[in-house]
């Protein structure tokens, strides 16, 4: 317990400040102009301790375990909370229903437990994994062109409303909910399609690289790292989900037993 808590702060700076994976987008990006921009957003957040990217966005919290208890993984989530809204900016967010108030430094964190895996993970959102999520259910006889075609046609439509390049997590099967997840969860976790499955990847990354995202409106694909989440589904009904995630690609696993 005390290792989860005491790597907490650790996690929450790597999310907001450092975010591994951004050295691996600057190599993608193509355009001078924009290289210097973001180039000097991470010597601006180095230097002055601040967030990489201004939307703090939706936040789920990984905990791998095998014998915490809830209360154990409540303290754990407070503690996350606590140290996330101290060192994050104010987030932007709010919901209809509450009169469209910003969060502020209030922001909730999403809980998800993994029992097969020990350590502290963070997956932050943005603007693009959740409010621009992709979900269809297939009939069991629908084609696998017909998928790809559907998420190249999604990826191209509302990718550009992202910063780029641009990261795709696709998952297939499972329930509807469970494939929502895993899409964003992908982002995290990885790729955990079977062998038998590697020629539809490659096909599936293939056409998202080949979509037209575009922010910038220069003629360039900004698609970055595709990742493909396979579930046990019915045959009758597969749902297929996608979701995006910006340049600075914050999601961020401890290992503790490492």
């Amino acid at each position: 317990m005390n290792a989860y808590l005491e790597n907490i702060e650790n996690l929450v700076r790597c999310l907001l400040l450092h975010p591994t994976r951004v050295g691996r987008s600057l190599s993608l990006v193509k355009d001078e102009t924009f290289l210097e921009v973001l180039e000097e957003n991470l010597d601006l957040s180095n230097r002055l301790n601040l967030p990489v990217c201004q939307d703090t966005g939706v936040v789920t919290l990984v905990v791998g375990h095998d014998s915490l208890t809830r209360d154990e993984l409540l303290e754990i989530k407070t503690a996350f909370e606590n140290c996330f809204n101290d060192l994050a900016r104010p987030s932007m967010l709010s919901s209809p229903f509450f009169g469209q108030h910003p969060l502020g430094r209030h922001q909730v964190c999403f809980l998800e437990e993994v029992r097969d895996k020990r350590g502290l993970g963070a997956v932050i959102s943005g603007a693009g994994t959740e409010t621009h999520c992709f979900l269809k259910v297939y009939p069991g006889t629908a084609s696998w062109e017909t998928v790809v075609d559907d998420l190249q046609g999604w990826s191209s439509k509302r990718a550009s409303l992202a910063c780029p390049p641009v990261h795709f997590g696709v998952a297939v099967g499972g329930t509807a909910a469970e494939a929502v997840k895993q899409s964003k969860l992908s982002f995290l976790f990885g790729n955990n399609f079977p062998t038998c499955y590697e020629h539809a990847y490659e096909e599936l990354v293939n056409a998202l690289r080949a979509s037209t995202v575009d922010p910038l409106k220069n003629g360039e694909s900004w698609a970055g790292d595709v990742f493909l989440r396979i579930l046990p589904t019915h045959m009758s009904a597969v749902p297929v989900s996608m979701s995006f995630m910006c340049w600075p690609y914050r999601a961020e696993w401890i290992d503790l037993g490492a």
